[in-house]
């Protein structure tokens, strides 16, 4: 008879953790679907359980009215476990998991006591046997960590088994030429140095583990499943089978599954999972996965999803971070160091027997201190804690490294130049003047100037201060004919009574042959107060200046600040006349600015900087700065995470320039981390090395040195 299949797992609709149908804790039927719960607290939560009680027998009872379909697969009721809380699971495991730790590392202590102290108290053979089981089972986390070893590492790995190795042999050869009490002392130190590798890796771990620390809190916060929307309707999917491309709902109180950019709904959201910051989500902007929905509801196109999550990728680089310049130095030296290791323990045994007359086992005791001692493992791990550390701390910020190399190259970086406008100013210029030259109304005036940009240019942001001060006023915005919009430059146009209309800078007016001598003192005036000034001339004439104000982002001065306090030199960047551009420049603390750059001219004017020497960075939005940012060195994106196109080097959930800034200081102590542990790697090697060789250095001493070499390096994420 065929065995039925088994049947396949289901997701709890509440928690999200996958349940065993055959298995599951509840179950309850909605509408005419069967959901499957791990247990009745979550079934409490979802809804009115479907499975009522029989109508009595003796009468006829009216029908119970159906239980409703849940409009949504997701529970309305919140969560008694925060949905930004990593679940319970992960961190009972990981309980678990040190628990064992522990006893593992009891036993190392006290096979490593045992070897140590036999001797003393039990006649040479049974001390000998003592000694030679306590080595065999140290001998196992060695192995241990071999097989769990991949690539050329594992040669690395292989180093601390291969030096214990060759003290047992030198065991056996003390034992068969002088007896067993011979044997005592090598047998002494392969055990000794089996525990002390043991524990030193074991430590070493625990440095590492919380380098990653962040990264991992964040990625245990991501939901399991997402809800998406079918013709047919609303399906709660298990993760793995969402693909890019489909569509996303999050309601109230959820956290966004995947990478995507609103496609429709408006909502408050908390941009990355531990953050307290909110912010307002609208069509077209970009969500990542493990934003949380507090209030209204979004609907995704899914961008990236699965392990091509942001949060995920930065994940994995913080587990590989071999790309760095610096760090693929260290790692080929490790390497190198590690064949002179084995090469250099095989010269040193045969010299001292051969040359020096020494005892074949004494020999390869010294064989063995020289494994050890010029072990390269330290010097190739140098990079992994500081990288991954520097990782999860940009993350935290909403800052995503691409790869190591851009980690390296952010390092580096002597200059940054910041576009004014959305940068370090709102982006969002209003009116603060508008100043008449002629006899005309002045909110005639206003209406042509937001007529004019809204026909050619609707979604720039000075169209978007005059339409704004325009409705404040309730000014009804006449017809403008043949709009054409010139970048960087204002609008050229037709007045409704068939007047050739100029709106923008001072030098688009002059190209067109209109005089503006008389508006020369307003522009003046207002400039110096920092304004932006846009001239309207009609007929050929200046006939108004509207002044606007870009006000400086709140965050931006202390952007400054940190920038200088890093070495790294501010250039602001705008398209300003320098009268306002060094306005807007002292109230920040920017000493250099380029002023009067057009659009066009941006991509120039930060190759020539780089041209300088300095390494180059730009922090902008790709939409509006995006020729700058491929110009420079390190593009900073903002509000880009998420975003199927381009690869700059960072790119932030948000858009606050200081999140920016603290990117680029982790990377700056990443590398200052790393250079410090190759500093510590390489002393350690050198010394170790020149006492092994020289004999000055028995095998514990060497896994010491190697233990602690191993320990400081992963320390270094702590800093």
């Amino acid at each position: 008879m065929a065995t039925p299949p088994a049947a396949a797992n289901a997701t709890c609709p509440v928690c999200g953790r996958s349940v065993d149908k055959l298995r599951a804790g509840a179950m309850g039927i909605y509408g005419e679907t069967i959901r499957y719960f791990c247990s009745p607290e979550c079934k409490g939560q979802f809804g009115v359980a479907s499975f009522p009680p029989p109508a009595p027998v003796e009468a006829p009872a009216a029908p119970a009215p159906a239980a409703a379909e849940p409009a949504r697969s997701f529970p309305e009721a919140p969560d008694k476990r925060s949905d930004t809380e990593p679940d319970t699971a992960p961190a009972s495991r990981a309980r678990g998991e040190e628990r064992g730790r522990g006893r593992r590392l009891a036993a190392v202590l006290l096979l490593g006591g045992l070897a140590a102290v036999t001797p003393l108290f039990l006649p040479p053979v049974l001390a000998a046997s003592m000694q030679a089981v306590c080595v065999l089972l140290l001998l196992v986390p060695l192995c241990s960590a071999v097989m769990a070893a991949k690539g050329p590492e594992r040669l690395e790995e292989a180093l601390p088994l291969l030096a214990s190795a060759i003290s047992v042999a030198a065991a056996v050869s003390a034992l068969l030429a002088s007896g067993a009490s011979a044997a005592e002392l090598p047998l002494g130190f392969a055990a000794g140095v089996a525990a002390i590798c043991t524990l030193g890796r074991d430590a070493e771990a625990r440095f590492a583990r919380q380098a990653g620390g962040e990264l991992r809190s964040m990625l245990a916060a991501l939901p399991r499943s997402a809800l998406l929307v079918r013709p047919e309707g609303e399906t709660e999917t298990d993760l793995d089978r969402v693909r890019a491309g489909e569509e996303v709902l999050v309601p109230t109180g959820e956290i966004v599954p995947v990478d995507g950019v609103v496609r429709a709904g408006e909502a408050t959201t908390v941009p990355l999972p531990f953050s307290e910051d909110e912010e307002r989500v609208r069509s077209g902007d970009l969500v990542i996965a493990g934003a949380k929905v507090t209030r209204g509801e979004l609907r995704l196109v899914a961008t990236f999803v699965g392990a091509e999550r942001t949060l995920a990728r930065v994940a994995r680089l913080g587990q590989s971070p071999k790309q760095a310049p610096l760090v693929r130095g260290a790692v080929l030296a490790a390497r190198i160091a590690t064949a002179l290791a084995i090469g250099g323990a095989v010269v040193v045994a045969a010299l001292e027997t051969w040359l020096a007359g020494r005892s074949l086992a004494a020999s390869l005791i010294g064989a063995s201190s020289v494994v050890l001692a010029m072990s390269g493992r330290a010097l190739g791990r140098s990079g992994a804690s500081p990288l991954a550390s520097c990782i999860g701390r940009a993350a935290k910020h909403g800052a995503f490294f691409r790869d190591a190399a851009a980690v390296d190259a952010a390092a580096r970086v002597g200059t940054v130049v910041l576009p004014a406008r959305g940068t370090v100013t709102t982006g969002v210029p209003s009116v603060t003047n508008v100043e008449r030259i002629a006899e005309r109304d002045e909110s005639e005036l206003l209406g042509l100037a937001a007529a004019a940009t809204a026909a050619a240019a609707p979604d720039h942001p000075v169209t978007q201060g005059l339409l704004a001060a325009a409705s404040a006023r309730t000014i009804d915005l006449p017809e403008v004919r043949r709009p054409a919009y010139q970048a960087g430059r204002g609008v050229l146009g037709a007045a409704p009574g068939g007047e050739n209309l100029v709106v923008g800078s001072r030098q688009l007016l002059l190209s067109e042959g209109v005089s503006i001598a008389a508006a020369d003192e307003i522009v003046s005036r207002l400039e110096g107060q920092g304004r932006t000034t846009i001239l309207v001339a009609a007929a050929g004439k200046v006939q108004a200046v509207i002044g606007l104000c870009d006000a400086p982002r709140p965050e931006a001065r202390h952007a400054v600040e940190k920038l200088d306090g890093l070495g790294i030199e501010p250039v602001l960047l705008t398209g300003d006349s320098r009268t306002t551009a060094e306005s807007l420049g002292e109230s920040l603390g920017v000493d250099h600015v380029r002023a009067q750059v057009e659009p066009e001219e941006r991509a120039s004017e930060v190759r020539r900087l780089t041209e300088s020497g300095t390494t180059v960075a730009v922090i902008g939005h790709p939409a509006r700065d995006g020729a700058a940012l491929d110009s420079a060195d390190v593009a900073i994106a903002l509000k880009w995470a998420g975003a199927p196109q381009g690869e700059p080097a960072v790119r932030l959930a948000g858009d606050r320039v200081t999140d920016a800034v603290q990117a680029l200081a982790e990377a700056r102590a990443a590398l200052g981390g790393i250079r410090r542990n190759v500093t510590v790697a390489s002393s350690a090697l050198v010394l170790g090395a020149i006492l092994a060789v020289g004999g000055l250095l028995p095998p514990p001493g060497a896994a010491l040195i190697w233990a602690l070499a191993s320990v400081l390096v992963a320390r270094e994420s702590r800093r």
